[in-house]
């Protein structure tokens, strides 16, 4: 008849490292435990007298981070200005060619991300190198400074983005263009 004890079976696996000439210096032991119940305990060490090869690290940051690819470039945001045409926020575009818009992100100035108003699609247009707002689509209301963010895909080449942030003032009924805070845009 089996005990009903808890058998815990260890293996230990050491084994050292050498180069060329000189010994680098490590010593890994690996250790690998399990239990009957079914679960398993690992457990890393290594201990290095001395420093790895530059190559040796470079190759592994490589194998552990990957190549980088168009997806890892970080494009910096476009900085716009705007002026009010009757009752609506115009943003001037630059070069505008074929761009519209596929975000649009609203918020007033230091608001959490949670109170962000997000459109997605939305039904304004760029026209005439300019993406206006109307007071149907998002009210900006008096005394407030706000932040607006937009994305720009083009029609004719879908991976061509752009994103635009500007921040503006509503004082009066008026509108005006404020400085951007240095974590409201990203730069290089």
């Amino acid at each position: 008849m089996r005990e009903n004890v808890r058998r815990y079976t260890k293996m230990n696996i050491s084994f050292f490292i050498t180069g060329n000439r000189s010994k680098l210096g490590c010593q890994q032991s690996f250790t690998f435990g399990k239990r009957s119940d079914a679960i398993l305990s690992l457990e890393l060490t290594m201990t290095c007298s001395t420093k790895i090869p530059a190559l040796l690290l470079t190759v592994t940051t490589f194998l552990l981070v990957g190549c980088p690819g168009p997806g890892d470039r970080l494009q910096p945001d476009e900085l716009t200005s705007v002026r009010q045409v009757k009752d609506n926020v115009c943003f001037l575009v630059n070069e505008p060619v074929d761009y519209q818009p596929t975000l649009i992100v609203i918020s007033t100035r230091f608001a959490p991300p949670q109170e962000w108003m997000q459109y997605d699609n939305p039904s304004v247009i760029v026209s005439q190198g300019e993406l206006c707002i109307p007071p149907s689509f998002y009210r900006f209301l008096d005394d407030r400074t706000y932040v607006v963010r937009y994305i720009l895909q083009s029609k004719k080449h879908s991976d061509s983005r752009r994103s635009i942030v500007s921040a503006i003032a509503m004082t009066n009924g008026s509108i005006r263009s404020v400085p951007l805070r240095e974590d409201e845009a990203t730069y290089y």
